[in-house]
């Protein structure tokens, strides 16, 4: 999370979801500039419900969040080597693909 106060352990979920964490702490949950990464036009409404009241994931470089037909992706967690040999191995290539 971004804001100007330590907000650790302070705010709840439906603080987050409903946007009232945002308003009142101008806090943000991803940095709107990773919100599609420009791949594609992703409309105003889809970066703010994703910067402002979805919670954040912590990554080892910018978290990116993707979109796909103008609209957030689900985040389904942290994909290990078994889930990327089975349940998503679809995934593999385009993942191949974007880390080069």
């Amino acid at each position: 999370m971004y804001a100007d106060d330590n907000l650790e352990d302070t705010l709840c979920p439906w603080c987050i979801a409903d946007g009232s964490a945002h308003q009142q702490y101008d806090a943000a949950f991803t940095d709107a500039a990773g919100v599609g990464l420009g791949w594609e036009p992703v409309p105003t409404r889809v970066v703010e419900e994703v910067s402002f009241r979805t919670p954040g994931f912590a990554g080892w470089q910018q978290e990116r969040w993707v979109t796909h037909c103008g609209d957030a992706s689900a985040y389904l967690g942290q994909a290990d080597g078994t889930d990327l040999a089975g349940k998503w191995a679809e995934a593999v290539p385009a993942i191949r693909t974007d880390t080069k």
